[in-house]
């Protein structure tokens, strides 16, 4: 498989995962609504470390290294900030969204409809972000139609 195919793959998959956020919003799961923006923001994040031809690492605290890229830092300064600040936040909640918290309380009661929608709105802001570079870099961030 080749990284284009990686990227786009990671893409699609990103694109989905804010699908389904979308449904848990509706129904009020917030912690899914969570853990699918976490989900949508590092698969994000996969694609565009593929594009840029690295390794990408089997792990899921990629802003860091998503944030030393040269065309990230590029970008203005606020747009820098928040993306490394969603990855960061995700990267943060990926665990209790799933698990619940260490003190024993489930993913449930975690987590409510502000902090769901800003999520939301923090995977949507990462991947629009991967896809604007990418296509800033001469890639194209969909797959072409066969």
């Amino acid at each position: 498989m080749t990284n284009y195919e990686l990227m786009w793959a990671w893409l699609e998959d990103a694109d989905g995962r804010l699908i389904e956020a979308r449904t848990w919003l509706e129904k009020a799961w917030y912690h899914r609504v969570v853990r699918l923006s976490q989900e949508c923001c590092e698969l994000a994040q996969k694609a565009l470390l593929a594009f840029y031809g690295l390794d990408v690492p089997k792990e899921h605290y990629l802003h860091k290294l998503v944030g030393r890229q040269p065309a990230v830092r590029r970008l203005p300064r606020e747009v820098q900030r928040r993306l490394f600040e969603s990855g960061r936040e995700l990267s943060e909640d990926r665990i209790p969204s799933f698990y619940g918290g260490s003190d024993g309380t489930p993913p449930q009661a975690l987590y409510d409809a502000e902090r769901a929608q800003e999520a939301l709105e923090q995977a949507y802001f990462v991947l629009e972000t991967v896809k604007a570079l990418i296509e800033a870099a001469g890639g194209q961030a969909k797959r072409p139609k066969r």
